[in-house]
């Protein structure tokens, strides 16, 4: 069944609940609101949506890391927090970075994630007494590897179904496996503390993918692909129809038990209606959920 305009399922809506010329609570701006809000609801609740799939299209390459060493000139550590100094390191915030050779003084040696950065100088945290740095022949610092996250803040996925590792050099495709964010924090944090190597397990922290570990050097033919099912384009109250297919009816109820909530605050007598119309529409999502699922399984049916 062809999708209706938004401006169509407005209508719809405001008729369904007797209010098509109400210019107070069941307005059209309520109603699109409504709507934009059901499809929110439906993506964030069907995990892989075939209209928003957006599985094999693109790869990010890994390769941020560097094998270059920066001499260091000045290390000092004042309350917990190194400062060194090293003419144009070329790290960033978030980077895992190596500090070694530093000779009479091999405290300061060690793989840190970058606190601050300026033209020269960078920053980690050391939890070791103060050091002024005095004896020492200061050595080098080498990024070993990008911070360990990936943004995904441009393609703003509502699921993710899947983070694979594409290791160009041994031809081989490793999927990362979901660990909930406490439970990673417990087994990995901090991250600068985890020996250097190929992701094996990820989380997610708002935008962010976050790697058990940070990538080795010696990873560099590395690429990050992400299977994710995207947020649909916000309804207007124009002739866009909405990208799920058949969703009018889910949309047309899950928009109408909000007027009826809305209406049911100054007449509690529509509260009935509001609980029954969130009924329907539920009805309505596991039936759509099981069409999905059917319809990714025709399509990976070997």
């Amino acid at each position: 069944m062809a999708n209706m305009a938004g401006s169509a399922l407005i209508t719809t809506v405001r008729a369904r609940s007797a209010r098509s010329t109400d210019s107070v609570l069941v307005t059209a701006a309520f109603v699109l609101n409504a709507l934009n809000e059901g499809q929110i609801k439906i993506v964030r609740e069907t995990p892989r949506l075939i209209d928003l799939d957006k599985s094999d299209t693109t790869t990010y390459r890994i390769d941020r890391w560097s094998t270059t060493a920066t001499a260091v000139t000045v290390a000092v550590r004042a309350s917990g927090v190194v400062t060194l100094t090293a003419a144009g390191h070329g790290l960033e915030v978030g980077d895992i970075a190596t500090v070694a050779d530093v000779e009479n003084d091999t405290d300061f040696d060690g793989n840190f994630e970058i606190l601050s950065v300026d033209t020269d100088d960078i920053t980690y945290f050391q939890n070791l007494a103060d050091d002024d740095g005095s004896g020492a022949t200061f050595g080098t610092i080498v990024k070993l590897a990008a911070k360990p996250t990936y943004d995904i803040s441009t393609l703003d996925p509502a699921h993710i179904g899947g983070i694979w590792i594409l290791n160009g050099a041994a031809t081989r495709r490793a999927g990362l496996r979901y660990r909930p964010l406490p439970k990673f924090r417990a087994k990995y944090m901090p991250i600068s503390e985890q020996a250097p190597s190929e992701p094996i397990e990820y989380t997610r922290q708002g935008d962010n993918i976050i790697f058990n570990c940070p990538i080795s050097r010696d990873l560099q033919g590395l690429r990050l692909k992400i299977d994710y099912t995207d947020w649909a384009t916000d309804l207007a109250d124009d002739s866009t129809a909405s990208e799920l297919s058949n969703s009018n009816e889910g949309l047309i109820l899950f928009a109408l038990s909000r007027a009826y909530d809305e209406i049911a605050l100054a007449q509690p007598r529509f509260e009935q209606k509001a609980l029954k119309t969130r009924v329907l529409f539920n009805n309505w999502l596991s039936e759509y959920q099981d069409y999905n699922e059917m319809l990714l399984e025709e399509l990976y049916d070997d």
